[in-house]
C-alpha cells in the first residue's frame, strides 16, 4: 500500500490501521522529519488489534507533490523498491495559506499539490498497479 500525506490526519490514520491489519505501508510525506515522527508515533501507539507493528512496515518515501521532479524521482524509488503495489492512496492535499502562490514549474501550488502532482504520480504508478490486475486506487478529497 502507498500512501500520500502519511504524516497527518486520514493519511497518518490509514497508515495505522493498514499496519495494523500486516500491510506494508509506504508513508509518501513532503517532508521526511514529519513522516518519521508520525511513524515513531503509529509504532509507539502499537497495533488496533493484537498484532505488533514494526518500522519495516512504514517505509518512508520522500514526496513534495508540487514539484513534478520530486513526483517522478518518489515514483521511479517506489517502482524500484515495490514493484507490486496492492492499493494506491492519494491522500495528500493542500490549501492556500500564506505560503506562496507558484511553484518551481510556475503551476498555482493548490492544483499542483491537490491535482496535477497526484495525476502525474498516479499516472507513473500504473504499470506497477496493473500488474495486479486487481489493483486499486482510491482518491481522498475535501
Amino acid at each position: 500500500v502507498v500512501v500520500t500525506g502519511a504524516n497527518a490526519g486520514i493519511g497518518k490514520e490509514t497508515c495505522h490501521a493498514l499496519a495494523s491489519a500486516g500491510a506494508t505501508v509506504v508513508m509518501a510525506c513532503r517532508s521526511r522529519a514529519r513522516a518519521e515522527q508520525a511513524r515513531r508515533d503509529i509504532l509507539s501507539r502499537g497495533s488496533c488489534n493484537s498484532s505488533i507493528i514494526t518500522e519495516s512496515q512504514l517505509p518512508i518515501i520522500e514526496l513534495d507533490l508540487c514539484s513534478l521532479r520530486s513526483v517522478r524521482t518518489a515514483a521511479a524509488q517506489v517502482r524500484r523498491e515495490y514493484p507490486r503495489i496492492d492499493i494506491l492512496i492519494n491522500n495528500a492535499g493542500l490549501m492556500m495559506g500564506t505560503q506562496q502562490f507558484t511553484d518551481e514549474d510556475g503551476l498555482d501550488v493548490v492544483m499542483q499539490a491537490n491535482h496535477v502532482g497526484h495525476y502525474l504520480w498516479t499516472r507513473s504508478l500504473l504499470p506497477n498497479l496493473v500488474s495486479r490486475r486487481d489493483g486499486v486506487v482510491l482518491n481522498v478529497t475535501s
